[in-house]
């Protein structure tokens, strides 16, 4: 077992040698006597050797604590020299701070941001980080970042949010001016097709959670969906099925209601089916595909679905005893009977197989 010694041992025990007794140091200290006689007793006890000789007059020093001092002393002139080292980042007179922005922050705010922050701490270095806002929230929960500055809402677990210091507002831009002639209520903008930005955050974008929550409080629903998150997982599940001996990979979707997203998915899976000829391939909608996995699941090979289809086939498949659903993904391999928390904004390449 290692050998526990503090600095405040060695600091009490060096206060004894130097005042002659233990009654001076602890004065020294502001501190009790017996307080300070059990500190240099534990230090006794990890060096398994008497320090002193305690008499009525003073404090005799034995041998182990003559050889103590001077290790004892470089020990606590180099615990000095560290808090030292690090007193101008904790006291902000030197050093470099990393600070993370949302991605169009550059725009509005860089400039502002770094002359206020120099003209309060001259003598410190700022590295701005431009990232998306869910991953400046990370970054600075994770340690890798000193603080940053987001689009709300974020996730703030385990983070210090202050008060809103700057408004921005989210336009809605159309080449058809007859689309903004007068405002646009949350139930136009459901049923639009739009084009969003931050793609690849998807529903953990601040700007898309804000519309979807503002959809959700109306009763409606908005459904982005990227060509290239879309063709990410067909690719995959198509070189799943080609590596695995699978014959056929199935593209389950709703595009004959959601024309635009399912619509979107399904011309991406077709597209990438082409460039897989060896594989067959064929496409349902979502609600037929579940009864056929009631009734003759062995017809399927290799689904491919979004994430909330997913849901839904994986809890008919675990309650159908003849039926086995395990769910697949480039960094995701685990049967699968219910929701992926962790995992809200992805989709789902499925293979179902009778048992």
């Amino acid at each position: 077992m290692p050998t526990t010694i503090t600095l405040q041992q060695l600091q009490y025990f060096l206060s004894a040698v130097e005042h002659g007794s233990l009654s001076a140091a602890a004065e020294a200290h502001f501190i009790a006597q017996p307080s300070l006689s059990e500190q240099i007793r534990r230090l006794e006890n990890q060096l398994g050797a008497t320090l002193f000789v305690r008499t009525n007059r003073k404090l005799i020093l034995t041998e182990a604590a003559q050889m103590l001092i001077p290790h004892a002393q470089r020990t606590l002139a180099a615990a000095e020299e560290a808090a030292q080292a690090v007193s101008p980042i904790r006291t902000l007179t030197g050093g470099t701070v990393a600070f993370g922005t949302f991605s169009s922050a550059h725009h509005f705010l860089h400039t502002d941001l770094v002359a206020d922050f120099r003209a309060l701490h001259p003598l410190v270095s700022i590295r701005l980080v431009g990232l998306n806002s869910v991953s400046v929230a990370d970054a600075v929960r994770d340690g890798e970042l000193e603080a940053g500055l987001v689009a709300l809402p974020v996730d703030d677990r385990g983070l210090h949010v202050s008060d809103v210091q700057w408004v921005a507002e989210a336009v809605y831009l159309s080449r058809e001016r007859s689309r903004v002639s007068e405002a646009l209520s949350i139930q136009r903008v459901a049923a639009a097709e739009l084009i969003l930005p931050e793609a690849r955050w998807g529903d953990m974008d601040p700007t898309r959670r804000q519309l979807l929550a503002r959809a959700q409080n109306a009763g409606v629903s908005i459904k982005p969906i990227s060509v290239s998150g879309t063709e990410r997982i067909v690719k995959y599940a198509f070189d799943y099925a080609r590596a695995n001996g699978r014959k056929k990979v199935t593209s389950v979707h709703k595009a004959n209601i959601m024309k635009y997203s399912d619509g979107l998915w399904l011309e991406v899976s077709r597209q990438v089916a082409a460039k897989y000829p060896d594989i067959e391939f064929e496409d349902r909608i979502v609600d037929n595909m579940c009864m056929q996995l009631v009734q003759k699941p062995e017809l399927y090979d290799v689904l491919v679905l979004p994430n909330l289809y997913g849901d839904v086939l994986s809890d008919l498949a675990a309650g159908r005893p003849q039926c086995t659903l395990a769910v697949v993904g480039s960094d995701l391999l685990e049967r699968f009977f219910g929701d992926i928390q962790d995992h809200p904004s992805r989709d789902q390449l499925a293979v179902a197989k009778r048992r």
